[in-house]
């Protein structure tokens, strides 16, 4: 059963958890800029600030999370 507002802990937890693959994850990337179109290393900084736009969150999420998530519960099978 979840208590009150366990939901949005269930939500932050699993945007923790995306953050943190992307932290460790991601060694090199293309197509990323600062405003003035000069490319950026991917940092925990510069990281972080990608993962604020929802489409580049929502697509690390589907596209490299969900992936290692259902591997991993394969392997539990």
């Amino acid at each position: 059963m979840l208590r009150a507002g366990g939901d949005d802990a269930m939500v932050k937890a699993g945007c923790a958890f995306t953050r943190s693959l992307a932290h460790s994850g991601i060694a090199a990337w293309e197509g990323i800029g600062d405003a003035d179109g000069n490319p950026v290393e991917p940092t925990k900084d510069t990281i972080d600030a990608a993962l604020e736009l929802w489409s580049l969150f929502d697509a690390i999420d589907r596209l490299y999370v969900g992936p290692a998530l259902l591997q991993d519960a394969e392997k539990n099978v």
